[in-house]
């Protein structure tokens, strides 16, 4: 009887161990897992790592690029204003000298404008002067030419013809018209005398 419960103990025993060794190899077993996974976490973790290290790197270099390239377009952005400015001064200069070369320009044609009319106006006036001195010169001539005798007068033209001028055009039409007038003035006077001769007969044929 007592070996049997020693027997019974002891294989309760074995039984207790036996469950207590698959508990601990359950717990060793999910611990292993469980550490695999930390580890291939952490290889994650350290390639995510060093590809943020590559990159840090490459935007440091290319910040330092980015900040030569400014400094680059910066200088030359101060050039060309510099420039700029030194352009629009001279426009600014070249304009003001232009605006007074024009201003000069306009004074002088103003001025000439006004010495052309005082001009104009001076040629117009002697031009009239000119004009009433020849119809004087030319009323002159007509009252010697017709106080002279027709036989002298003939006499007196010069045997070759002339090419004709202005004056003696001028001087031909005023007589052909003052021979018109002088025509008209002579059918006039006869017309009158013919009227007078008229009167007279009808006046002696009333008085017989």
């Amino acid at each position: 009887m007592k070996l049997r419960a020693e027997r019974a103990t002891a294989l309760q025993t074995m039984k207790d161990q036996a469950r207590d060794v698959r508990q601990m190899e359950e717990n060793i077993y999910h611990a292993g897992r469980k550490l695999k996974a930390v580890i291939e976490e952490n290889n994650r973790f350290k390639m995510a790592m060093q590809k943020m290290d590559m990159e840090c790197d490459y935007f440091e270099k290319q910040t330092l690029i980015n900040a030569a390239i400014k400094e680059g377009l910066q200088n030359e952005v101060d050039k060309q204003r510099g420039k700029l400015i030194k352009g629009w001064k001279e426009d600014r200069e070249m304009e003001i000298q232009f605006a007074e070369r024009d201003k000069s320009f306009l004074d002088d044609i103003t001025d000439l404008q006004k010495k052309t009319d005082e001009r104009e106006q001076k040629v117009s006036d002697i031009t009239e002067k000119l004009q009433s001195e020849l119809v004087l010169l030319a009323s002159f001539l007509e009252t010697v030419s017709n106080r002279r005798p027709t036989e002298s007068r003939q006499s007196d033209r010069p045997s070759t013809d002339r090419p004709p001028t202005v004056f003696r055009d001028y001087l031909d039409s005023r007589k052909l018209e003052h021979s018109k007038s002088k025509d008209n003035m002579e059918k006039s006077k006869e017309e009158l005398k013919g009227d007078e001769t008229i009167g007279v007969d009808d006046k002696k044929e009333t008085d017989s």
